[in-house]
């Protein structure tokens, strides 16, 4: 009955929920996998909690291996708990692992249709099992050339485009082209998202058929249908105006027709990413009208979309009202939602589509308000969206680190990355960081012959921000063995090297300076000469100005270089040197670390650089002083709190000999700094005053050490014998390669 009703679309109806009613008391009852598995797959969204707790537990009992009806189980039976076992538990690990190992012989009898299904399964309930992933590609992959029914096509597509090898790429596209006069339209989504996924733009003969099937089944369309391929047509350049009308024009009639709230959202959300899709009042009302049936998340998806709308055309003044009052109420809606579970994956979401910066800040607020909610599993996404958005939240991480240090073994050693993130990057060590770092790498240290180099190397540098040198994992990378095995995994990763490469470099540098009793060398002066020869100087307005006031502080432009690098490839905005009195020298007549460079005198980066080829030792008491202009770049998003990258920066200059000024943006722009004379003032204290590290503004400074909880700092290299990434341009990517690579490791 439950098969026949869910056939029927009734999924959620009278006569289903009846039949849970019945089910629940014969449940006990139940002596097969198959009734089971089926009830689960198809009755989920009625269950109670309860019977989900009295149906998990059978579930267990069935599965154990001293059941005697196991043995009759089919592979669909247990595809069909891999199907619905996450919505009736979080903990659902163990059982997935039993169910592998039942079906892991039968799985080569399976049909694609049914690979297909188990493998989207195992990618969207993110159950951490490489073997059984792997496996399940490896099986499709070998099936691909004799694939002949159009739908298992368009699966195939959807599910191994994304990072295929190029000679997959080449057997699902000639698969397309071979089936795709009799692919359904109801199949035409997974097609076209395989495609996305595959990276397929340039217009061929595909994407005309593709336009055809759409134009000739016009009347079958739905709008479930339409999301994937509008998503995937609106990253075809070649797209023009009047190929997305006759698309606009049919999902606007849809959307404005739908009595279904849900219905009216995907509509919505479907018009948003149009790029030629102009929004008119009377789609903005009925958004309006349909507000009030809208659940939390259904209304955080309409805001969003709105907002897209409104960044890429000029808007009309009700429509600006009329988001504004959708806005107030997303905003009310997660003031009073206190799950945890929703709030982390609406934050999930709301960043992969962008991160509207006012959704962001009211999630935070609310996570940081119910923090004493947080568990072990919310830890880990609420460390990689803080981590990846620079929001400072001392409520959110002092929580993170509670739950993490007794619970680390639940943490798979690649998603430690995650948890580091925030701690190291945002500059923050609360009382008990030593224990949670030793914690994370004592998690690592044992799988370090299994995880990939670049994981190593990353997460040796994000701890090297809070001055915390694992003496185990740096050993490790600085071995023969270990660069030889990094240089031939980047040979295979070309998208990925230059980034490996270069965080490869700042963790020689850090180590160098701060860990001499390690003995590793400087290695990489020749590949930062390289870099420097590449280099483009991008003089901000802001910079230009700052330049401007300090040479007439110092008495003109010969007392001022700009775009400096100094020894150990660190860049400066301006460096100046000062005598013993404190009196400005003439800056080109004590050379500089690249004087020696090859192939960079006479170059337009060496005269902006001021640089000349003679070569003087300073005068005994005389100071090289670092300027740096501090974009926002520097800061967290929500305050004046430096990064753990800037305030190393800080630390190293420093050892280096020099005195490091900095001068943040919101001082700069400050209505305390409005005319010329102001601004030198302020520099000239910055440089000549001994009080010259402090901030002269009543203003949000950033801390210039380590922010403590308790207030205190710490600048010094050597503590106790040991020693306390993420470069917030590219923590995105850094995020995105270890997503992939924990899907793909052997160690979960």
């Amino acid at each position: 009955m439950a098969v026949c009703l869910a056939d029927l679309g009734e999924r959620r109806g009278r006569a289903m929920g009846q039949v849970v009613q019945a089910y629940s008391k014969i449940l006990d009852e139940t002596k097969h996998l198959r009734e089971l598995s089926t009830i689960m797959k198809e009755t989920h969204a009625l269950v109670s909690s309860d019977l989900k707790r009295r149906i998990v537990r059978k579930l267990k009992e069935l599965l154990d291996p001293k059941s005697v009806e196991i043995s009759n189980a089919t592979c669909s039976d247990f595809r069909k708990v891999f199907m619905s076992v996450d919505k009736f538990t979080n903990d659902f690990d163990d059982v997935l692992h039993q169910c592998t190992n039942y079906m892991w012989k039968g799985l080569d009898n399976m049909s694609v249709r049914e690979l297909c299904v188990l493998t989207s399964c195992v990618n969207n309930m993110g159950y951490n099992n490489s073997y059984l992933y792997n496996h399940l590609k490896d099986l499709l992959h070998s099936r691909l050339s004799s694939i002949t029914d159009p739908v298992n096509m368009a699966l195939t597509t959807e599910l191994l485009g994304y990072h295929a090898p190029a000679h997959i790429k080449f057997q699902l596209e000639e698969n397309a082209l071979r089936l795709i006069d009799r692919l359904r339209i109801t199949a035409v989504g997974s097609l076209c998202s395989g495609l996305r996924r595959m990276g397929y733009f340039s217009r061929t003969p595909l994407h005309d058929k593709i336009n055809d099937i759409i134009s000739s089944h016009a009347d079958q369309l739905n709008l479930e249908t339409l999301v994937p391929v509008v998503e995937y047509f609106r990253h075809l350049v070649w797209m023009e105006e009047e190929h997305w009308q006759p698309h606009t024009a049919k999902i606007y009639e849809l959307t404005m027709n739908q009595l279904s709230p849900s219905q009216f959202l995907r509509g919505f959300y479907i018009l948003s990413i149009i790029p030629t899709f102009q929004p008119s009042e009377k789609l903005f009302w009925r958004a309006l009208c349909v507000l009030p049936q809208l659940h939390t998340t259904g209304t955080n998806s309409l805001f969003r979309a709105m907002k897209r709308m409104a960044g890429r055309k000029e808007m009309p003044e009700i429509c600006l009202r009329i988001m504004q009052a959708v806005q107030d109420r997303a905003t009310r809606c997660l003031h009073k939602n206190t799950s945890a579970n929703y709030l982390t994956s609406l934050l999930h979401s709301v960043l992969t589509e962008g991160g509207d910066i006012e959704l962001v800040d009211a999630l935070f607020k609310q996570l940081s308000h119910i923090a004493h909610k947080i568990e072990p599993r919310h830890a880990v996404e609420c460390a990689r969206s803080l981590y990846k958005t620079r929001y400072f939240s001392q409520e959110l991480m002092d929580r993170i680190l509670e739950v993490t240090i007794p619970n680390i073994h639940k943490v798979t050693p690649m998603q430690v990355l995650y948890l580091l993130g925030p701690f190291c990057s945002l500059n923050y060590q609360p009382k008990r960081v030593e224990d949670f770092f030793r914690a994370c790498t004592e998690r690592v240290v044992p799988f370090m012959e299994e995880l990939p180099s670049g994981f190593l190397v990353d997460m040796a540098h994000l701890m090297s921000y809070s001055q915390w040198f694992p003496d185990e994992i740096l050993r490790r990378i600085f071995s023969l063995e270990f660069l030889t095995k990094l240089d031939e995994e980047l040979d295979e990763l070309p998208d990925r090297c230059d980034m490996y490469r270069r965080r490869l470099m700042y963790l020689n540098r850090t180590v160098a300076l701060e860990c001499p009793e390690l003995q590793v060398p400087w290695f990489h002066e020749e590949y930062c000469q390289e870099i420097l020869k590449k280099r483009n100087v991008f003089y901000h307005p802001d910079v230009q100005e700052v330049q401007k006031n300090l040479v007439e502080v110092l008495g003109g432009a010969q007392f001022l270089r700009s775009f400096v690098t100094t020894p150990y490839h660190y860049d400066i905005t301006f460096e100046c040197v000062l005598d013993v009195n404190g009196e400005p020298l003439s800056c080109v007549n004590y050379g500089s670390v690249l004087d020696k460079g090859k192939g960079l005198s006479g170059t337009v980066l060496s005269d902006l650089m001021q640089w000349d080829t003679k070569r003087k030792q300073l005068p005994d008491g005389a100071q090289r002083v670092a300027v740096d202009y501090m974009f926002s770049s520097a800061y967290c998003v929500n305050s004046g709190h430096m990064l753990g990258m800037s305030t190393m920066k800080k630390r190293h200059l420093e050892l280096l000999g020099y005195q490091y000024i900095q001068i943040p943006y919101f001082e700069w722009k400050s209505l305390a700094l409005t005319d010329r004379l102001e601004k030198e003032e302020y520099l000239r204290m910055k440089i000549f005053s001994s009080s010259s590290q402090k901030g002269l503004l009543d203003v949000a400074s950033a801390p210039s050490g380590i922010h403590r909880d308790d207030g205190s700092s710490i600048f010094a290299p050597f503590l106790h014998g040991k020693r306390r990434l993420a470069e917030d341009n590219i923590a995105e990517r850094i995020l995105r390669s270890y997503d992939r690579l924990a899907k793909n490791s052997t160690v979960v």
